[in-house]
């Protein structure tokens, strides 16, 4: 079972400060209310930790991506162009 980082954060900082049982209580309350919300906005439950990693992953592997595409060079741009490979929009020669 995937449990959310963000629950998972709040029940140990209650459980250091008001104990096992009181934490256990609380963070239930916490699910009916956010259970809530999401019912009475038919909403589906996002965990931003979750977005966040994702988010960074998504950019790191961009990041490489791009590096990659810098590595090509000129003369490689100009034969996959004059293959037909590449397609430029404007009229304009390549430098």
């Amino acid at each position: 079972m995937k449990i959310s980082k963000t629950f998972k954060t709040s029940y140990r900082k209650l459980k250091k400060r008001i104990g096992r049982n009181r934490a256990i209580i609380a963070m239930a309350r916490k699910l009916a209310v956010v259970i809530y919300n999401m019912l009475a906005g038919n909403q589906d439950f996002v965990d931003l930790d979750a977005l966040q990693s994702l988010y960074n992953g998504k950019v790191g592997k961009m990041q490489s991506i791009a590096k990659d595409v810098q590595k090509v060079d000129r003369e490689t741009v100009k034969r996959l162009i004059d293959e037909g490979v590449i397609k430029l929009e404007s009229n304009k020669p390549l430098s």
